[in-house]
């Protein structure tokens, strides 16, 4: 049960710097509020399904120990990356499509390879409790978007995002040396 805790807080924590949130807004001019929400759910579900399955089959095949030194490995590299990520722009895709699958696309597409999948997998490399990791990620994941789009505004303000982004990326690299200590035999966690 604390992996549904674990995955949720990552996932929402790295969901509140993501530009998802970015393209919730873009979209709220353009399409009404149930085919967002359907839109949002169903990206979730899509979005965090692929990495739970790809680390699902991994933890199947790949020995424990190569697993654990991969998620501590992930977990140190995303800290990183996030130091020096830079904001991107956003643009909308798929503008002849029908509203939700256009809402689908534009979330499934602005997320596929992301952060947000790579920790997931992570989180999964490092835990045998598939469903609760889907679930808590999943949650993780819709809270933030559904907020921007119910408040209709950012949900941080800059200077906030950029103290959050030290603190989050702080977080996941001392995860992934706890995960790489442990896995060294240095530490028992």
């Amino acid at each position: 049960m604390i992996i549904l805790f674990l995955s949720l807080s990552i996932v929402f924590l790295i969901q509140l710097l993501d530009k998802s949130l970015l393209v919730v807004r873009k979209m709220f001019d353009t399409e009404s509020k149930p085919t967002l929400v359907l839109g949002i759910f169903i990206s979730s579900l899509v979005i965090i399904l692929i990495p739970v399955l790809i680390g699902y089959l991994l933890n199947k095949f790949v020995p424990k120990a190569s697993l654990v030194l991969a998620s501590g490995l992930i977990f140190l590299m995303v800290g990183l990356f996030m130091i020096f990520e830079k904001d991107e722009e956003i643009k909308e895709r798929f503008s002849k499509l029908p509203s939700l699958f256009r809402v689908i696309t534009n979330l499934v597409g602005s997320e596929l390879g992301e952060k947000t999948q790579i920790l997931v997998i992570g989180v999964i490399l490092n835990s045998k409790e598939t469903f609760f990791t889907f679930v808590g990620a999943t949650i993780g994941f819709l809270i933030p978007n559904l907020l921007v789009l119910f408040l209709r505004r950012q949900l941080l303000e800059e200077r906030i995002k950029m103290v959050l982004k030290y603190i989050v990326s702080f977080i996941l690299i001392a995860l992934g040396i706890i995960v790489l200590l442990e896995y060294s035999g240095a530490f028992v966690f």
